[in-house]
């Protein structure tokens, strides 16, 4: 099977003078060569490209299955977007921890995250009091939601908050970026 060597053989101009020799057709290489570069540099400048859009929005903690009575002496958030990135920043501190069934969640966030469940990102806690056994904390933001998981101790492993880690005081503060459609 013969090689199709045409877009190769475009590189360079010949005039067959052995005298002149071959030179490089720099048009045809930036066309052969630099427009793949140049297609990922694109997509890869709209997903962070864009007008910057940000604004507050009001984080709230529920559970899984759901959650009521909640009440706070703090409650923010703040969040800035840039093409299909979003930030966000947020701090509740509780009053009162009410009923929250299953896994413990932050939820409202002010931009939907990508709808697919194998693209996860990280939730950092910088600051948190008045949790129960608690030693540190993680969160995973998918679809969504923050699903907060927690480690008792050193040398124990992480697993997922339950309301029996919540106390009427607890307070913390997060940040995460995530992916939107």
């Amino acid at each position: 099977m013969a090689v199709d060597r045409t877009a190769h053989a475009a590189l360079v101009d010949s005039s067959g003078d052995p005298l002149t020799g071959t030179v490089w057709n720099k048009a045809q290489i930036a066309d052969v060569i630099l427009d793949p570069v140049d297609a990922e540099i694109a997509r890869l400048d709209a997903l962070v490209s864009g007008v910057t859009t940000y604004g507050v929005w009001t984080p709230t903690l529920t559970g899984s299955g759901g959650g009521s009575g909640q009440a706070y002496s703090l409650q923010k958030g703040v969040w800035a977007r840039r093409g299909r990135v979003v930030h966000i920043w947020g701090r509740l501190a509780l009053t009162a921890k009410g009923t929250i069934t299953g896994a413990v969640l932050v939820t409202g966030l002010p931009v939907a995250s990508v709808s697919d469940t194998d693209i996860l990102a990280g939730a950092s806690f910088g600051h948190f009091e008045n949790f129960s056994g608690v030693a540190a904390i993680y969160g995973t933001l998918v679809v969504s939601q923050i699903n907060l998981q927690y480690t008792a101790g050193s040398g124990t492993g992480s697993t997922g908050m339950l309301t029996a880690q919540i106390t009427n005081t607890t307070a913390f503060s997060f940040s995460a970026t995530y992916l939107t459609d």
